[in-house]
């Protein structure tokens, strides 16, 4: 692009064009993904959960090549995901009036007033690699770490004590580790309520799809003439936010009937009554802990014994038989004929 072409009559990308845009690359990324489980699936144990792994070395894989590709670089196109270059918009961020430094490609742009919320004479430029690198952590390695620690939490969870001790900040210190353990078993639902909560503004105003691009302020940028003023989503928005505030009130109302509930049973209980409930609830725990599936590590759901003697989930060793027609635990040869479901299981 010369130093004549100076303005450049650009706007906003709009709801459309974004959501478009996630559509394809979630397209590809799945298709990346279906390829490398092609490639990976005869070389690991299908008793083996790598399902999360292997998203997150599709994401890293797709999102690093468009970051590193220069190839297809110009003053106008700059580093896109297919999904970018096929809907024709770009990632840029809006420089501060006072802010010029790490400026690449600076230009100034006519904004669609009808598109835009900054005055024509903010200045645009393409984000750094670092802030394109910064995006891709937020966006692939925060979920996947988050998955797995929640995972690892609700496995662990509770920690019971061993040996009662005196020490008052020893009990302290342990309800505390309990109680963040707890906590952190329970964020990946939070999570996956505050993106819903984030994709219902995007619906709402139309500036930013994920809580990435929020975090590393970056827009996206419509490389096509507008003729015709582009539709919105506002309805999705406000729907989504309504099941949001019932899925809160119904989860509200249940933890009061739960306290409810709770505070009944220990006014009508002796002390007596109540120190035996523990006792039996601990050891139940400590059954339940001895009931867990090897294959999902879960607690056993339709417990199945193998002509071996070990003992699954119906759905485990069903998909495990399905692929090959021996004991996962001890290789024995058996069929889906000669599994047992326990019915009585204690």
């Amino acid at each position: 692009m010369s130093s004549g072409d100076s303005v450049l009559l650009f706007s906003f990308a709009s709801q459309p064009d974004i959501y478009r845009c996630h559509q394809k690359d979630s397209q590809h990324i799945s298709e990346l993904k279906n390829l490398l489980q092609d490639v990976i699936t005869p070389l690991i144990s299908h008793s083996i959960d790598y399902d999360s792994e292997l998203k997150l070395i599709s994401l890293l894989i797709y999102y690093i090549c468009s970051v590193s590709n220069t190839s297809t670089c110009t003053a106008v196109f700059p580093q896109q995901t297919l999904g970018e270059e096929y809907c024709e918009i770009s990632n840029v961020i809006i420089l501060k009036k006072n802010d010029k430094s790490n400026i690449i490609n600076p230009f100034k742009s006519l904004i669609n007033q009808n598109n835009a919320n900054h005055s024509s004479s903010n200045e645009l430029t393409f984000p750094s690699n670092k802030r394109r690198l910064t995006e891709i952590v937020l966006k692939v390695f925060f979920p996947y770490c988050l998955h797995r620690i929640s995972r690892f939490c609700k496995r662990i969870y509770p920690i019971r004590i061993n040996h009662l001790s005196n020490s008052k900040l020893y009990n302290i210190a342990f309800s505390v580790i309990n109680t963040v353990i707890s906590l952190l078993s329970q964020c990946e639902p939070f999570i996956t309520n505050l993106q819903k909560f984030h994709l219902s503004l995007f619906f709402l105003n139309g500036i930013y799809l994920e809580l990435s691009k929020r975090i590393t302020a970056q827009r996206y940028l419509y490389f096509r003439k507008i003729h015709t003023p582009r539709p919105g989503f506002q309805v999705f928005g406000l729907l989504i936010l309504l099941h949001l505030t019932l899925l809160i009130l119904l989860t509200v109302i249940r933890q009061i009937k739960s306290q409810i509930k709770l505070y009944s049973q220990s006014t009508i209980h002796s002390p007596m009554l109540s120190s035996l409930s523990k006792s039996s609830n601990s050891h139940s725990f400590d059954d339940n802990n001895k009931r867990i599936c090897t294959l999902c590590l879960s607690q056993l759901n339709v417990p199945t014994a193998t002509d071996c003697g070990h003992i699954f989930c119906w759905e485990c060793i069903t998909e495990s038989l399905l692929n090959k027609s021996i004991c996962p635990l001890c290789r024995q040869p058996t069929s889906l004929s000669q599994l047992l479901p326990l019915q009585n299981y204690q």
